[in-house]
């Protein structure tokens, strides 16, 4: 009889400063590029300022971000605390238990007398394939993916992703979204 696997359904490895290494989920790693010490990965939060002139960005995750991070709950894949003009930023990764789900949890306070315009924009990399094979060729295994936009009345639009090579003669897919509204999505970098 074999034991019961009492492994969560998707796992995270991150770097201390909540770079993303790996996301990976029965055998597949979400994410395309691991991250390193020096450079942090595609994979981020980005918290925009768009009030006053030219927007400012600050990346919420890796070696440039100003947040420190904190002492994770057991329910806690990563969290960071920090300050930036006059807002007082919390993240928060959170993993789902039972499913292959995970959150982001992004608290900003404005600390200051003054009203902000800001935005957050979350940027993943996609890979949906073995370790193996992504480390083997990443255009190759991006190149099958499908980016299918979905529009949802409450959440705004929700970004549904699949694998076109079969893993293991199952094609594996992701949803994006956010649980308040998303109001634009980018499946390309350039956009």
């Amino acid at each position: 009889m074999n034991a019961p696997d009492l492994s969560p359904p998707l796992q995270a490895q991150l770097l201390p400063d909540g770079s993303v290494v790996m996301l990976s989920a029965h055998g597949v790693m979400l994410n395309l590029f691991p991250a390193n010490a020096l450079e942090g990965g595609p994979a981020n939060l980005w918290l925009r300022r768009l009030d006053g002139g030219m927007p400012q960005a600050l990346p919420l995750l890796g070696p440039r971000s100003p947040l420190v991070t904190l002492a994770a709950e057991p329910c806690l894949a990563h969290a960071a605390s920090g300050r930036w003009q006059g807002l007082k930023v919390d993240v928060q990764l959170r993993l789902a238990r039972a499913d292959a789900a995970l959150f982001w949890h992004v608290v900003v306070t404005n600390e200051s007398q003054e009203p902000v315009t800001l935005d957050l924009l979350w940027a993943q990399d996609v890979g949906l394939a073995p370790l193996g094979t992504v480390r083997i060729n990443e255009h190759y295994v991006s190149h099958y993916l499908d980016l299918s936009p979905l529009p949802h009345a409450q959440h705004g639009t929700l970004l549904a992703v699949r694998q076109g090579q079969p893993v293991n003669g199952r094609f594996p897919w992701l949803l994006a979204g956010s649980l308040r509204r998303a109001v634009s999505y980018a499946t390309d970098g350039w956009q």
